[in-house]
């Protein structure tokens, strides 16, 4: 998981540029702090490699014209891949976050290795302007060991290998992570918030609930809602024990709907919609996301709490669930707490992937100092 940029001024050249670009290199000096012929040499080099464009000189005022300097959105490509259930989906993106062209999909036939199908994409979608790639899944894995172990892009229970894709990438850097960390880095990279700021994202939909927490602005990996284990809760309901995202679905509202009710063929999206007080089966299921939220914001305590959900658009449903949750979080932690609705483009697929692959091109390096 090597990041595409080594040097820490050129990192800090280009976190700029894409927070505030484009920027002159007299600009990039005055706001980085590095020296101007630290600057040059840096840029110079992001240039030659293609992740950086210069623009037309701008005069702005005696001497030398500046030269603008952007992100290069037409050079450098990321590779996003997502393993999911039955299929594999792949994208390229460029430094902006942009899909290029058309996402791909192939299915995986039952007993086809996902590993081997995802590799078989990627070597489809990696092209000579591709500089870093990332990978998703679903469920838990071990990115040492290159390994899956536990995700319902595997049709077993048993761990599968993801070495098949490291062996197509080849020389290219490479980020193997959980759908849900994906989905983190993108909303840190395209959200302004506090550096100092602990988030916790919740994604959320029918039968699917994920979490990342986000620990001083990054995703923390060895944290236990760092992959799907929200949506792993268990609870008992009714003399059996259910997962959260069991109980967030349509097929538990038809189940908990009551015997003597009229039947109701409405789905949870539509259900949710509604919010109906008399609607018990989804003011129950409501209640127990609530529950689910509740306790790790307890367990955590974060300082912010994002719901990612095309639900949250409705202001009775948000509404209800906050309101749900208010009884359950500590008060001193609830009082404090910013609730923070993002209605990003869901399901988590490919060009979340493409992010972590971003990461890697923007991430400065940890283990030195800007010079």
């Amino acid at each position: 998981m090597d990041p595409v940029v080594t040097s820490p001024p050129e990192a800090v050249i280009l976190g700029l540029l894409r927070q505030r670009g484009p920027l002159s290199r007299r600009e990039l000096h005055e706001q980085s702090g590095l020296r101007p012929n630290t600057v040059g040499d840096a840029a110079g080099r992001l240039v030659r490699r293609g992740l950086l464009a210069e623009g037309e000189p701008v005069a702005a005022g005696p001497g030398r014209p500046g030269v603008p300097l952007t992100l290069d959105a037409a050079r450098c490509t990321v590779v996003g891949l997502a393993l999911q259930p039955g299929a594999v989906q792949g994208c390229r993106i460029n430094l902006l976050g942009r899909r290029l062209g058309r996402t791909l999909d192939a299915r995986t036939p039952e007993g086809t290795p996902v590993a081997e199908a995802a590799a078989d994409l990627l070597r489809r979608l990696v092209n000579p302007d591709a500089i870093a790639i990332g990978v998703t899944t679903p469920g838990l894995l071990d990115a040492d060991t290159r390994h899956i172990l536990f995700s319902s892009a595997v049709p077993h229970d048993r761990p599968a290998s993801a070495q098949p894709v490291f062996d197509a990438a080849g020389d290219l850097p490479l980020r193997f992570d959980n759908d849900m960390t994906a989905l983190a880095v993108r909303w840190r990279m395209s959200q302004p918030a506090p550096p100092g700021e602990d988030v916790l994202l919740v994604h959320f939909r029918d039968g699917a609930v994920g979490a990342s927490l986000m620990i001083g602005g990054r995703p923390n990996p060895g944290c236990i809602l760092g992959g799907n284990e929200l949506g792993q809760t268990r609870f008992p309901i009714g003399g059996e024990t259910l997962r959260l995202e069991e109980i967030f679905s349509s097929a538990f509202l038809r189940r908990t709907d009551e015997p003597e009710a009229e039947a109701d063929a409405r789905g949870l999206a539509e259900r949710a919609a509604r919010c109906d007080p008399a609607d018990t089966a989804m003011t129950r299921c409501l209640d127990l996301l609530a529950l689910g939220l509740a306790n790790a914001v307890n367990f955590v305590r974060p300082h912010r709490l994002v719901l990612a959900s095309d639900l949250t658009r409705h202001h009775r449903f948000h509404r209800a669930l906050c309101a749900s949750m208010q009884r359950t979080v500590l008060p001193p932690l609830f009082a404090r707490l910013r609730i923070d609705p993002w209605e990003a483009p869901l399901p988590v697929g490919a060009e979340d992937a493409g992010w972590l692959a971003l990461d890697l091109v923007f991430r400065e390096p940890e283990a030195e100092t800007r010079g």
